[in-house]
This record gives C-alpha cells, sequence and structure tokens, in this order.
C-alpha cells in the first residue's frame, strides 16, 4: 500500500510536467475511487499471465517511456519479455526489480536470466 500512496505523490507533484499512464492490475481491491483517477486496470498477475490488454493499452499511448515494476508475482517472464521486445523499437523501457533472487514458483526456478538471453538472439 505505501508504494502506492508514493506513486499517487509523485504524479501528483510532477503535475503537468510529465504526462503519466498507470495501467495497474485487476487482482487488487479498490477501497479509495478517488485514487484511482487516471489508473487503467489492465493486466492480472503471473497466474493469469495474458498482458494482451496492456499491450493494447500501451499501444494507444504516446509516451515516450513506459516503466515496469517488476515482482516475480506482476508479470510472467516471457510474457513480459515479449511485451518488452514489441514496444521497445518505439519507446525507451525502463524496469525497476523488486525482487533479483531465483524463487521456486509452481516447484521450478524462475530466473530473470531466462530473458536477458533473449536481447542477445
Amino acid at each position: 500500500m505505501r508504494h502506492r500512496r508514493l506513486l499517487r505523490h509523485l504524479v501528483d507533484y510532477a503535475g503537468d510536467a510529465i504526462d503519466f499512464r498507470i495501467f495497474a492490475d485487476k487482482d487488487v481491491a479498490v477501497f479509495d475511487q478517488d485514487a484511482e483517477l487516471g489508473i487503467r486496470r489492465s493486466w492480472a498477475s503471473r497466474w493469469n499471465p495474458g498482458l494482451e490488454e496492456l499491450d493494447e493499452a500501451l499501444g494507444l499511448a504516446d509516451q515516450e517511456v513506459v516503466h515496469f515494476q517488476f515482482n516475480f508475482t506482476f508479470f510472467d517472464l516471457d510474457h513480459m519479455a515479449a511485451l518488452i521486445e514489441k514496444h521497445l523499437p518505439h519507446r525507451g523501457i525502463v524496469v525497476t526489480f523488486h525482487r533479483t533472487s531465483d524463487p521456486i514458483i509452481y516447484g521450478k526456478q524462475v530466473s530473470i536470466s531466462d530473458i536477458s538471453e533473449r536481447s542477445q538472439d
């Protein structure tokens, strides 16, 4: 919850200097409708990994930079990598990794290094 307040503070502080678009997850209960202003809920979680709605929303947005907040519970790595590859030719991409140690998910070790090699192909 703290990170949402921080994000809202940054957006409010920037005012008109930066044109933000926030694409958030659908799996979060909304308790404050005022805090939802300007937020488009367009992805679910790694357990419902399709990012088609987020892809479509990004395609309609004209921002020069996309900033992904990454945690292993947010996005499936392969889906996120494909989305980044699709949008990278058209805009800058920034990724903040909130966790980098390789977790075990469904009995399988998941590693960021699995997608880092995609960019070398």
